[in-house]
């Protein structure tokens, strides 16, 4: 969990996290490049900004959690004039 900073229970990236992090550092270059709030951290977000009895639910319940998914792409967003993110783009992962 990220909590008292913010209110998010995830699970972390077992495997493949060199690789995230090697795409991470490539996208965030150039115009993306910035200073971080908060270090890089791969992860899979499973409960965020819900109520404390159902982020302790989450916690608990997903603690074994064990499963796995490959990414193939992935997508930027932008922020519209309304505060409401959409996507912009998306990139295709190599094999």
């Amino acid at each position: 969990t990220f909590r008292p900073v913010t209110p998010t229970v995830y699970t972390v990236v077992a495997r493949g996290v060199g690789g995230c992090e090697q795409l991470e550092s490539r996208i965030r270059t150039g115009p993306l490049r910035r200073r971080l709030q908060y270090p890089y951290h791969p992860h899979v977000t499973l409960a965020f900004e819900v109520s404390e009895p159902e982020l302790d639910r989450a916690y608990e319940e997903l603690a074994d959690l064990d499963v796995g998914f490959t990414v193939d792409e992935f997508v930027r967003y932008e922020l519209g004039d309304e505060g409401l993110w959409y996507p912009a783009r998306t990139f295709a992962l190599a094999r």
